[in-house]
Order: structure tokens, then sequence, then C-alpha cells
């Protein structure tokens, strides 16, 4: 993977759509957890520079868990 390769941003959520699907149904959500917050990290590290504060600042927002994120 190339940093700032749209094709590759792609790619990587193609990956993790694939390996959700294929989860077990009694996989632990610790485990899943987890598996998301390194893909996302993965993801943000494709972004050019100036976009990775951006979207650490979505993945945060989003990622607490009872509060909407802020538009």
């Amino acid at each position: 993977m190339n940093p700032y390769d749209p094709d590759d941003a792609v790619e990587l959520a193609d990956r993790l759509h694939d390996v959700i699907r294929q989860l077990p149904p009694n996989t632990h959500p610790h485990t899943i957890m987890t598996a998301l917050c390194a893909m996302l990290a993965r993801g943000i590290s494709l972004l050019e520079p100036q976009e990775r504060e951006r979207a650490m600042t979505w993945a945060t927002e989003t990622i607490r868990v009872g509060i909407e994120p802020r538009n």
C-alpha cells in the first residue's frame, strides 16, 4: 500500500468488509473493536497529512459510546 493512494483506501475498506462478514457469530466485541481500531489507524495513515487530524477527530467522536458525532 502506498500513502495517499485512494485505490489503497478502497482496497483496505473492502478487506475490512470481508473480514467482518466472515467473523463467527460468537466473536467477542473487544476482539472486533481491536481489529477495527487497527484498520482505522492504517486507513488514517493513508491520508494526506493535512487530512489526518480531521479524520482522527471524526473517528474519536464516532467511536465514543453513546455520543453522537458532531458535524
